[in-house]
């Protein structure tokens, strides 16, 4: 897997509570998506700059052509703590670290005081994904 990179660089934020946080995942399909109650629309400024780092000729990134507009999808594994706190967010396989960076951040803004609390009160993984989009002529 590509994602070590991520995982030191949005490693930060601190486990919430002293219980064991489960291995995490292999693989999408095993693990339960992330919903939010609140939904967010990205600001151009955020979109341009996910652009702005495969541009750069240093990602390996895939993006969808539909017409016009461009699409960078990044997936993430989120691990939430048994009170409902973000504990780590994980980039997937972008190859791009500049990319991981944005969309980890991305991710943590739009679940500040918007995440579950699972039932069980255990630590959890999850999974969500990030859509980077922009119209481009031509």
């Amino acid at each position: 897997m590509r994602y070590p990179l991520a995982f030191l660089a949005i490693s930060f934020l601190a486990i919430a509570s002293a219980q064991a946080a489960p291995p995490m995942p292999t693989s999408l399909e095993a693990t339960e998506p992330l919903k939010l109650s609140r939904t967010f629309r990205m600001d151009r400024v955020t979109n341009l700059n996910g652009f702005a780092a495969v541009e750069r000729g240093k990602c390996n990134t895939q993006v969808a052509v539909d017409g016009r507009l461009r699409t960078i999808t990044v997936p993430i594994f989120v691990l939430i703590s048994g009170e409902g706190q973000i504990s780590r967010v994980v980039p997937l396989n972008t190859d791009c670290p500049g990319l991981d960076t944005i969309a980890a951040k991305e991710q943590i803004r739009r679940m500040q005081g918007n995440t579950p609390v699972p039932a069980d009160k255990q630590p959890h993984w999850y999974w969500t994904k990030l859509d980077f989009s922009a119209e481009f002529d031509g």
